[in-house]
């Protein structure tokens, strides 16, 4: 009988020594889902470069479109215009897959910025595609662009009217 609080107090430590273990169990498997979503999001860019490497022409207006002003714009081919538009929601895309993962907890918010979205938020041409790009993409990442980026006046949405 005289064990009894001897042993009732191993099993307590037992216990505690068990949930430390899980604990860093946890921790390390978050490690590890956030070190496998940086390498995803990471492979789907660099094919996304690589993609549009393989076109020159469609490289240099892309290249070329991200600080254009509206005459620039407007004196670009509407196919020109179609593949931009078509680029930016699969970019789009990929920046959401990295806005749900901050939002499930897989990632912390700093990670928007060191994927590329600090840079890509303040790039004219996303606001001047805005028209053409909100309504592409899922609404609640559609209202944290438009929360997060800074004040650059969208073009006409009628410049990508065809006549």
């Amino acid at each position: 009988m005289k064990n009894i609080p001897l042993v009732e107090s191993i099993g307590l430590i037992a216990v505690f020594a068990g949930l430390v273990f899980v604990g860093l169990e946890i921790r390390q498997n978050n490690r590890l889902a956030q070190a496998a979503a940086f390498q995803e999001i990471g492979f789907a860019t660099a094919q996304n470069w690589m993609d549009m490497s393989q076109d020159p022409e469609f490289n240099r207006i892309y290249l070329r479109h991200f600080y254009a002003d509206s005459d620039w714009w407007a004196a670009q081919d509407s196919r020109d215009v179609e593949r931009l538009i078509t680029s930016w929601i699969g970019s789009l895309r990929q920046f959401e897959t990295i806005y749900l993962q901050v939002d499930l907890g897989l990632l912390d918010e700093a990670a928007m910025n060191r994927l590329g979205w600090g840079l890509v938020r303040e790039i004219p041409a996303l606001h001047y595609l805005w028209p053409q790009l909100g309504n592409a993409i899922e609404p609640t990442f559609a209202a944290y662009i438009t929360e997060h980026w800074s004040d650059v006046p969208p073009l006409d949405a009628n410049l990508f009217v065809e006549p």
